[in-house]
């Protein structure tokens, strides 16, 4: 720990924590919504693929459902 660091104020530590919280919540916000991306393509490519022709060669009576 180098004595720039520990010469710091009691606000100081506390505004470091604070950008701490801020860079998390950031990042947790980016993941967040990296992911929603992901499924949001993940669930259009499956509407858009094949299943429903390969469910009606294989079940027709299931896939009039």
């Amino acid at each position: 720990m180098s004595a720039k660091f520990r010469k710091r104020t009691r606000s100081a530590l506390i505004s470091t924590k604070e950008a701490v919280q801020i860079i998390e919540n950031a990042w947790c916000r980016h993941r967040d919504k990296q992911m929603f991306r992901l499924l949001k393509h993940a669930v259009c490519a499956a509407e858009h693929g094949l299943s429903d022709d390969i469910l009606r060669r294989i079940a027709p009576r299931e896939a009039e459902l």
